[in-house]
């Protein structure tokens, strides 16, 4: 249906008590697609230029008017203008919210789901702009037509704002909405809190309201909640009254009152939920700061207010720094608060970063932009605050499903992912791109990391900010794109120093790395490739030769301008631009005419003219600054290479806050010059640090980085701001003790409770960027435990034992790239009283495998204590400290004691080992289960460990070791008894262990990995172990010499399975252990390989090498102690140049074992495999010897492990006796020849057939 655009006259009417104001306003609306249109001061921004739109890939290069945006159910909506949370949000909220009037049954039809605003935790507070700091009513509306605004003279507790609802002329009922979670009110029974600030006082005479009477219900002189929640599409009603307040006219009251739901709200039938705060007397103002409105816990139990309002308006700071991303992981398995932009999104199982449940997949894309979209809370986006967008991304083709290969960081365009915002003032959106820099290699194939520091500048920040969204995209149009782990955080002022990730390499780069470095990228252009340089207007090529005898240099041409030349479209550090910073630009360069290729002879350095010069940009949003930098000292020579060089002071106007770009291009020139350039140097010159006037952009705080590194990295430690704000459970939910229970009977605890296991608890991620190699930390806390039904103090807890789990510990994770450490750092000093608070102290020193500049996360989580005990923790300090204060010696309670590293490293690393509690705890299974036995252990013990229902013979048992202790070519001592027996029948199953190509018996499989990423599979065979299938355990006992590539300080990953016999076997295990020793290592031997004697005939001896033996009589192919493999060589009849096998022998000890001639192959023995004709001996050692018959010869081969020290031709005693020349007349052709050995094509003798 065409499109008819007509003019709606929107009249927006404002009625005042003191005056009548009629405003009305001209919008042109789209009536067949329901979007309003550009205004005629929104349409008058220029258009962006072929040279701008090269610098607009950072900021608003893509025009998206008409993408679509999918939500969660993938219903296609049409979405420009307004934002997700409403039309009402863009229609009517000015600085002054004049909200029309609604009944509720309209408000909710037009808000519907799509405008609430959706937080990932019911136990959270569900209101985002509580306490109107960021200077907007986001979030809130006026009800039954009073309008709203934001007050900037009267918040709560000095604070800068409160919210304000006026003009209430028309019923009691009119104040404030907000809109919360609806799906929080889908379970019966949870007790909700309310909790805010609010005053109240008449709008003509400014003074306090004197009647309320909080007891009295029904004359409404009073604020009071109505809740209003629609349920099968009808509307209920709920009032909550103050009846326990005393009104205090003339200051602010604090409300804190609870609501049971009952069967009436809530119910999966529940799609909307709005609370409003309306009441007094008609022409009253309300005055609201402060709000708090969440479902508690079963635990939760309504104490009264506490002392401390849960967020301070005064500090606003503790509630900015969350994570401002719902639904930031995907885990509840749906996409929820995410929006597909011009494409589609689904929660996929399976795939998750680290081995979670789900990540994000946006797919069927088409552009580059399109991905994956979710509206923020913007109430923090102040002006200059500094926002760290992160998350984990892969990417793949849509069609191939193989791994994206075209991103390139160092590149840094549209094939890459990257962070997309949009903002929206006055009316006028824009979007800002920024690139990912934290990496400089892309993983086509695995996860990557995605990190953004951003300050925000004037144009998208502030008051008057109405919008900001997060889009994460980039890759080409045909990629899928999966994410996880996103976190959106705006830093503290102390975090900004060292958390800017897109412009420093690792945390351990000093400023003065940072920005004395030279900034141009292929600066000399050696590669062949002019990668990170392009025209201004003008074509870019290579040239040959370079500056002084170098290959390659640069050139422009098709300049007919002044302007065109070479620019290095790189982006330099912006940190490292500082006002009165003193930069050097220089490079090599010469010019020609490009149609005569004449040199240039006019430059003139002295008066500038016809010489190349820098024209230096510097960007600010979209506003440029320019400036033109001469070198007038330079000596030019027309027929040869010049030096062009200038160290220029930064002005003001080239530096400061806002910057996005600073680029130097090389220009000037006559007309249709050709400049060549080489040997480019863009570099600061000053070495000290960021000057300390600039904290907010500076690396790291110039005058005392020590100072910095060892302060407390642990924020809100006490919770004595009333939240649990940065701390998180792990795996079970984390809450506030009530008022008192702190440390020291004051205040507040964190508490850790519903714990099924030692290892739930508290976690914090909290910043790396100190955790230097061989820095020491330390851990403090006070720490209790109590059981949570009775609530009677845990009295099992022994510091004093290792490896117990009964007590308080604190358990390390940090992660390098995609590989995870974990550490367990206990303290045995610690002493336990089971009913008061303990005092939690250790020192550590970090390793190379928990510290590094390749470290990207550190995560603490204090845990411990039996199943069903509650953990609090309160005073919680994490520092590195200074090295006076190291100790010279490791503490005892050290995570690895340095004073005696012997005696640490001679444990039994097995944990677990003889399962005598009864668990099957630290073991796994191989795709295979796992249990206790029916029978009892080996020597009548109590338990012993099987692994069961295995359909293959690697299936079995393992767990993850502890490998720190395993440095290069360590000695390994493997022991454990083992047994095997039928799953069906019970019956012991019979094996040889010298059989050491069977897997029939128990052996060891080991998985190693390394930091790198590889990985590495062994078996090790104890080949002597005597075996009895029906005698109970057998006793596995082997010495292993480990190399380097399955040991090291780089190891990652030690994974031991004890594995082998027959598909259907129950393996069994006990006495597991496996310890560092100081001994000779057993004989391992080495991998089994294949001796062949076939055909005239053709030998392959164990190393490989082949040739020809034409000896007659009898050969020796294989002698070894006792044993010896021999053929008899004769010619085969009538073609005397032919030998061949014509009979066998095997003799031990000098008597014949088994011969045979005329076909005749070895009968006694058909090997495990089914292969006929096979002989196995298996003393002293294993060797397999296979005899084949072929029409009148025999084939031979002959397998072993050991083939050192032995003789006979498959000893590889070199080339014995060379084939003689191929007949000059054959009887047949050598298409005959193939096509008889047909048979064997595509096999290793094919060539011997053909030959023979």
């Amino acid at each position: 249906m065409k499109k008819e655009l007509i003019q709606i006259l929107i009249l927006t009417t404002v009625i005042y008590i003191a005056t009548n104001y009629v405003e009305e306003r001209w919008l042109q609306y789209n009536v067949s697609s329901g979007r309003m249109l550009q205004t005629q001061e929104e349409k008058k921004q220029p258009a962006v230029g072929v040279e701008q739109v090269i610098i607009a890939s950072e900021n608003n290069a893509f025009v998206d008017d008409e993408v679509k945006i999918y939500g969660n159910e993938n219903d296609e909506q049409e979405h420009d203008e307004y934002s997700v949370f409403g039309e009402l949000d863009s229609m009517s909220r000015m600085l002054v919210n004049n909200d029309v009037e609604h009944d509720e049954d309209s408000v909710f039809d037009k808000l519907g789901d799509n405008h609430r605003q959706l937080v990932s935790y019911c136990s959270e507070n569900q209101v985002g702009n509580n306490d109107f700091e960021g200077g907007t009513t986001s979030g809130w509306y006026g009800h039954r037509g009073n309008p709203i605004m934001v007050d900037p003279t009267d918040g709560y507790g000095g604070s800068n704002f409160a919210l304000k609802a006026f003009n209430r002329s028309i019923t009691w009922t009119q104040g404030f909405k907000t809109y919360v979670t609806a799906s929080c009110l889908h379970s019966l029974g949870y007790t909700w809190r309310f909790r805010f600030k609010i005053k109240m006082f008449d709008q003509e005479s400014g003074l306090g309201i004197q009647g309320c009477d909080t007891k009295d219900k029904n004359k409404h002189t009073c604020p009071m909640i109505r809740l209003l929640v629609r349920k099968s599409g009808r509307i209920q009603n709920e009032y909550i009254y103050f009846t326990d307040l005393v009104w205090n006219a003339n200051d602010w009251n604090d409300v804190d009152v609870f609501f049971k739901t009952n069967s009436r709200n809530t119910g999966q039938e529940v799609d909307a939920f709005a609370p409003m705060i309306v009441g007094g007397p008609l022409n009253s103002v309300l005055v609201l700061d402060d709000v708090d409105i969440r479902r508690l816990e079963p635990d939760e139990t309504p104490t009264g207010a506490p002392s401390i309002s849960l967020m301070p308006s005064g500090s606003p700071t503790v509630f900015c720094t969350k994570n401002f991303v719902k639904n930031n992981d995907a885990e509840l398995g749906d996409t929820k608060s995410w929006y597909g932009y011009g494409s589609h999104i689904e929660a996929q199982p399976n795939v998750g970063y680290g081995g979670s449940a789900y990540a994000f997949k946006v797919f069927s894309r088409n552009h580059p932009y399109h991905g994956l979209l979710q509206y923020l809370d913007r109430s923090c986006l102040d002006v200059g605050s500094t926002w760290r967008f992160r998350a984990r991304v892969k990417m793949y083709d849509e069609e191939t499903g193989e791994g994206i290969t075209a991103c390139d960081p160092e590149n840094q365009d549209n094939n890459c992912p990257l962070v997309r915002i949009r903002t929206r003032q006055y009316g006028k959106r824009r979007w800002d791109n920024y690139r990912n820099t934290a990496i400089t290699t892309w993983y086509p194939d695995d996860w990557n990391r995605l990190d953004v520091v951003v300050k925000m500048r004037p144009e998208v920040s502030g008051p008057m900010t109405d919008e900001f969204v997060l889009l994460l995209t980039g890759g080409p149009a045909n990629a899928v794109l999966l994410f996880d782990d996103i976190d959106v955080e705006r830093l503290e002022a102390f975090e900004t120093p060292t958390t800017f990730p897109t412009i420093t390499p690792s945390p351990t780069v000093s400023p003065t790395q940072l920005c004395y470095q030279n900034f141009a990228r292929n600066a000399d252009f050696e590669s062949n490739t002019t990668q990170y340089w392009h025209g201004f207007g003008n074509p870019v090529g290579i040239t040959s030769p370079g500056y002084n005898g170098s290959q390659f240099a640069l050139k422009a041409y098709d300049r007919y301008r002044w302007a065109r030349g070479a620019s290095p479209w790189q982006h330099i550090n912006q940190i490292c631009v500082g006002d009165g910073s003193t930069w050097r630009f220089a490079a090599k360069f010469k010019m020609y005419d490009q149609e005569t290729g004449a040199p240039i002879t006019t430059c003139d350095p002295a008066t500038k003219k016809n010489c190349p010069f820098i024209r230096l940009l510097s960007r600010f949003g979209w506003y440029n600054e320019w400036s033109l930098i001469y070198d007038t000292d330079m000596v030019f020579n027309p027929d040869g290479w010049s030096s062009f060089s200038v160290d220029y002071t930064i002005p003001e106007k080239h530096s400061g806050p806002g910057l996005t770009h600073f680029i130097p291009m090389f220009i000037g020139g006559p007309y249709a010059s050709v400049l060549v350039i080489d040997d480019v140097e863009l570099r600061r010159l000053d070495y000290q640090e960021i000057p300390t006037a600039a904290p907010s952009v500076s690396i790291a705080p110039s005058s005392s980085p020590t100072v910095f590194c060892t302060k407390n990295f642990v924020r809100n430690p006490d919770g004595e701001f009333g939240t649990r704000a940065y701390w998180m459970g792990w795996g079970n939910p984390v809450t506030l003790s009530a008022t008192g229970e702190g440390y020291g009977g004051t205040g507040y605890a964190l508490k850790a409770y519903s714990r099924n296991s030692w290892h739930r608890g508290l976690s914090q991620v909290i910043d790396y960027s100190c955790l230097d190699i061989g820095s020491t930390w330390r851990f403090q806390a006070k720490v209790k435990l109590y059981d949570e039904t009775s609530g009677a103090g845990i009295t099992v807890c022994d510091p004093t034992v290792k490896n117990s789990f009964l007590c308080p510990m604190v358990r390390l994770l940090t992660k390098k790239y995609t590989v995870n450490h974990w550490d367990i750092i206990r303290d045995h000093e610690m002493v336990w009283n089971p009913n008061d608070w303990n005092t939690f102290d250790v020192m550590v020193k970090m390793t190379e495998k928990n510290a590094g500049p390749d470290v990207t996360w550190m995560l603490p989580v204090f845990v411990g204590g039996p199943p069903g005990s509650v953990l609090l923790i309160d005073d919680v300090k994490i520092e590195r400290l200074e090295v006076w204060e190291t100790p010279t010696a490791a503490p005892s309670s050290s995570m690895v004691p340095s004073a005696a590293p012997s005696v640490f490293c001679t444990k039994n690393f097995f944990k677990n080992s003889d399962v005598e509690k009864g668990t099957t705890r630290n073991w796994y299974g191989w795709g295979n289960a796992i249990a206790i036995d029916d029978n009892p252990g080996y020597g009548g013990s109590g338990y012993a460990i099987k692994a069961y229902n295995r359909n293959s013979w690697h299936r079995g048992i393992g767990q993850f070791v502890d490998f720190s202790c395993f440095t290069t070519n360590v000695t390994l001592h493997w022991q454990a008894k083992v047994k095997l027996y039928n799953q069906t029948t019970g019956e012991g199953i019979s094996c040889d262990p010298r059989n050491t190509f069977s897997l029939e018996c128990p052996v060891i499989r080991l998985l190693t990995m390394k930091s790198d990423g590889s990985r590495r599979w062994d078996l090790f065979h104890d080949w002597d172990m005597p075996w009895d299938p029906n005698g109970g355990f057998n006793n596995f006992d082997l010495k292993v010499s480990m190399i380097p590539e399955n040991s090291g300080d780089d190891l990652t990953t030690f994974r031991p399975f004890f594995v082998g016999g027959p598909v259907g076997s129950v393996l069994v295990v006990d006495d597991v252990s496996v310890t560092v020793i100081d001994e000779p290592a057993d004989k391992i031997l080495p991998p089994a390989k294949t001796c062949r004697s076939v055909g005239d005939p053709h030998f392959v001896s164990f190393n490989g090498t082949r040739f020809d033996n034409h000896d007659v009589s009898w050969q020796t192919l294989f002698e070894k102690g006792k044993l010896k493999v021999e053929m008899e060589h004769v010619p085969f009849p009538r073609r005397e140049w032919i030998m061949i096998n014509n009979a066998w022998r095997v003799s031990y000890d000098g008597q014949i074992v088994e011969q045979g001639e005329g076909g005749v192959v070895p009968s006694g023995t058909i090997s495990p495999d089914g292969l006929a004709g096979t002989l196995d001996i298996y003393d002293p050692f294993f060797v397999r010897i296979h005899i084949s018959y072929h029409r009148r010869y025999y084939n031979a081969y002959i397998t072993t492990q050991h083939y050192e020290d032995a003789t006979g031709l498959c000893a590889d005693r070199g080339i014995v006796n060379e084939a003689p020349l191929f007949p000059e007349n054959p009887n047949i052709s050598e298409e005959e020849a193939n096509a008889a050995c047909a048979d064997v094509a595509g096999t290793d003798v094919y060539e011997d057939c053909v030959a023979d």
